[in-house]
């Protein structure tokens, strides 16, 4: 009898290309595995998969999210410096009267 998964590919490769576990990505973002689950449970990269005992995260919204983070991060340095180049750059006075 013939193997039925022929020519399929197998449980790791797909879990490589469009999922990762928490643990991979944990290592991914560079935060512990306890901090990706409360990221998971909090819906930071939607909608969680489960494969028997195998938990699984889409690795397009692991990454989205990470974008994300940066973005906001650039965004508040942004904002920073404008206002450091605010509070240094000579106020132009009004003259007042009296």
């Amino acid at each position: 009898m013939e193997n039925d998964l022929e020519g399929r590919p197998g449980p790791d490769s797909v879990c490589e290309s469009e999922f990762v576990r928490p643990a991979e990505g944990a290592r991914m973002l560079g935060i512990s595995r306890a901090k990706f689950y409360v990221l998971m449970a909090n819906g930071d990269f939607g909608t969680v998969v489960k494969l028997g005992r195998c938990t699984l995260v889409q690795t397009p919204l692991v990454r989205a999210w990470a974008m994300a983070k940066i973005r906001e991060a650039e965004t508040k340095q942004t904002m920073i410096h404008r206002v450091n180049d605010q509070k240094t750059s000579p106020v132009a006075t009004s003259p007042t009267t009296k």
